[in-house]
């Protein structure tokens, strides 16, 4: 049986897979690829860092941030923030 590490470790490759294809799409179609950001409203409670699946986000000075390269864009930092301050 495959343990839940494994099955993190699969999901979390295939979502760095697809993401790379996505933003190729991007690229190839002339768009401009933006990741999330966490704007000065945040109060750094930490919410957004416990939500994230592939830890991209650190506590930076007084708030949060969200490391774009290894983001998935999932939004799951978007629906925890209890002051709407992530954007995409």
């Amino acid at each position: 049986m495959m343990s839940l590490i494994s099955l993190l470790d699969i999901l979390k490759t295939v979502w760095h897979i697809y993401k790379a294809f996505r933003q190729a799409s991007i690229i190839l179609q002339g768009g401009e690829i933006v990741a999330h950001t966490i704007t000065d409203d945040c109060t750094n409670c930490a919410a957004c860092e416990d939500s994230c699946p592939v830890n991209s986000i650190s506590e930076q000075g007084d708030k949060r941030v969200i490391d774009a390269d290894t983001c998935i864009d999932c939004g799951a930092c978007v629906d925890t923030c209890p002051v709407n301050a992530i954007h995409a």
